[in-house]
């Protein structure tokens, strides 16, 4: 007759009981899905040795929650890891030497089936995916998503998000072309490709060793939009887009800034009369912490296509600041002297922007980018692959809801022509060129009505203005200009 196994668990040292029980309520931290962090993300990446060494005082969630600082997860995965080998040494050995070697077997199969299948479902994204020099990306966008649209479903693998109910109403090509071909190319030595837009030149740099590969931005040089000037900006270091092959769990972090001086008789009067200290010259600076986790996998559905992805949510923490010249005294911050004003005002208004994005190693288009509000109980757009569907402006049937925006460009005043509306509730949003809600309004109509709109507080720049009905449903998505003297 075999030996009767004693249980394992009453042997066990104390701590050893503890510590599952301690992990267990840790883990329960997470069980608020608008949390930026898993712990689960956290010890596996320091399991790889990626975030060792970050300093004691980074704490994973600085905009929204009071999460567990790095250096007390340390000592918990520490202690995990000293459990392990001692529950191999100690319990394990015993059990292979009590259990058949069938029965064993049978038991490892299981274990290590476990790991192998999370391991292999997931799909693999490779350097082939980034856009190259010659590459045209066609992409729609819409800005009011219907309820169904729900990107932000809790992290793990195998998930379905489904977004065929995504409506095109802004469509738009990006075309790459070589780095040489832009203006300003050699101001950004080492540059692979450039962006050509209206607004300027954006410049990227793509860095590749097998399948692992960085798709970086290096810098703008054109027309800043809120304060209306020429800039030639840096990024330091390049701030890094796309990334590859995006393991499921991986964490990156990155802090960047551009730093663009001007001389003060650069300045237009409009913009000096804003400032309480009159400056020899100036230097602005925007700081960017981004924080990306690969939280999920599995299968995208968009109108036209459906792809396997990786799940990228990104924070993005922006935050501008401004510093003068004066003769005689040097550099003096103002960024938090309270007097300034107008668009410098709102130029050094911090930020915080979460996107999720889904990335298909079939496609070189993003397959879907959803901005959530800060809270991510609201999705406010989604930019996703434009798979030559209709945009929702080119539909529009005669006699149908619609509205107009006149004059457009505009430089003052404009006014949004509303017709042929069934009687209810709607709102009016104006969006800026990344997609960012920065005004709303609500109205009761009925029929035909004008909405005039004073442009004081806005901004030189391209913007979109949306409609939107009581039951969620979009009258009409477009683009307005607005010019200043």
């Amino acid at each position: 007759m075999r030996q009767a196994i004693r249980p394992v668990w009453p042997n066990w040292p104390l701590w050893y009981r503890v510590l599952p029980l301690l992990f267990k309520k840790m883990s329960a931290w997470y069980s608020d899905p608008d949390a930026t962090n898993s712990l689960l993300f956290v010890s596996w990446q320091m399991a790889h040795a990626d975030m060792m060494f970050v300093p004691v005082s980074f704490n994973l969630c600085p905009v929204k929650h009071n999460c567990i600082p790095l250096f007390v997860l340390q000592i918990g995965i520490l202690s995990k890891f000293l459990f392990s080998a001692w529950f191999l040494r100690r319990k394990f050995v015993p059990l292979w030497r009590n259990y058949p070697p069938f029965t064993m077997r049978r038991m490892l199969l299981a274990i290590f089936s476990a790991f192998y299948i999370g391991a292999v479902a997931q799909t693999t994204i490779t350097p082939a995916s980034f856009p190259k020099a010659g590459d045209t990306l066609r992409l729609a966008t819409d800005n009011n998503p219907a309820a169904s649209v729900d990107p932000a479903t809790p992290p793990g693998g195998s998930q379905t998000w489904d977004f065929s109910a995504l409506k095109p109403v802004q469509t738009s090509e990006i075309i790459y072309r070589p780095a040489a071909e832009g203006a300003k190319a050699a101001q950004y030595p080492g540059a692979d490709l450039v962006l050509i837009s209206a607004a300027g030149e954006t410049y990227y740099n793509v860095v590749v060793n097998g399948n692992t590969g960085r798709w970086e931005n290096l810098g703008f040089t054109g027309t800043q939009a809120t304060l209306n000037l020429a800039i030639t900006s840096k990024n330091l270091p390049p701030l890094v887009e796309r990334r590859a092959p995006l393991p499921f769990f991986d964490i990156y972090q990155q802090t960047s800034k551009f730093v663009v001086p001007f001389a003060g008789s650069d300045l237009p009067p409009a913009l000096l009369s804003q400032i309480p200290i009159k400056p020899d010259s100036l230097r602005f600076t925007l700081n960017t912490q981004r924080l990306e986790v690969i939280d999920g996998w599995g299968t995208c559905k968009i109108p036209g296509g459906s792809y396997s992805v990786m799940r990228m949510k990104r924070t993005d923490y922006t935050t501008p600041s401004i510093d003068v010249k004066v003769p005689f005294v040097g550099w003096i911050p103002i960024s938090g002297s309270g007097g300034v004003g107008g668009n410098l005002g709102a130029f050094l208004q911090a930020d915080t922007t979460i996107t999720y994005r889904f990335y298909s190693n079939n496609a070189k288009e993003e397959i879907a980018v959803a901005t959530m509000s800060n809270s991510l109980s609201e999705v406010e757009n989604v930019r996703f692959k434009n798979n030559r569907v209709v945009a929702a402006e080119e539909a529009e049937s005669p006699g149908a809801a619609n509205i107009q925006a006149y004059p457009n460009p505009a430089v003052e005043k404009v006014r949004f022509e509303c017709t042929n509306l069934p009687k209810g509730e709607y709102t009016l949003k104006i969006y800026n060129i990344i997609g960012k809600v920065i005004w709303r309004q609500n109205y009761n109509l009925s029929g035909n009505y004008s909405i005039p709109l004073n442009l004081d507080k806005f901004s030189k720049g391209t913007y979109l203005y949306s409609l939107v009905d009581g039951k969620g449903h979009t009258v009409g998505t477009k683009r307005l200009v607005i010019l200043k003297p």
